[in-house]
């Protein structure tokens, strides 16, 4: 029989739907991701995505995207926030022009240490009803 996770490595149990969205983090080998979905935001902010890390570290990018699809980024402006254990490593607000931030998503490369809180957050920055955004993170986990 053979082990859970593939004999050391960890398994899939981070997130609640291994092939879907949601706020975990998910493992397949040495591999690592989190895909929030479609994500709706008012005034006051909204959790994309909130995990803790295991006992290896991890290389990751983070991707987040306010979300051309289901509003108009020039008429409803974001902001999104990185915390790691509380505190505030990254944030970026799209205002009007998107050409402002250089593009439509943010994306930021970094280490996790192990046992590490990570929240993304998005907030509308804008009094006119809400606002849909993204955030995927991808990695490679190290022992």
């Amino acid at each position: 029989m053979a082990l859970v996770g593939g004999g050391g490595s960890p398994n899939v149990s981070g997130g609640s739907n291994p092939a879907g969205t949601g706020s975990g983090l998910n493992y397949i080998g040495n591999h690592c991701y989190a895909y929030s979905g479609a994500t709706e935001s008012s005034t006051g902010g909204n959790t994309m995505l909130n995990f803790t890390t295991g006992s290896e570290y991890i290389r990751a990018k983070l991707t987040c995207n306010p979300s051309t699809k289901y509003a108009d980024v020039d008429s409803a402006p974001a902001a999104f926030q990185l915390t790691m254990d509380g505190q505030i490593v990254g944030a970026i607000k799209f205002d009007n022009n998107a050409s402002d931030t250089g593009g439509n998503y943010w994306e930021v490369n970094m280490i996790i240490p192990p046992y590490t809180k990570i929240e993304v957050e998005m907030d509308s920055t804008t009094d006119d009803g809400t606002y849909v955004g993204t955030a995927i993170l991808e990695g490679r986990v190290y022992a």
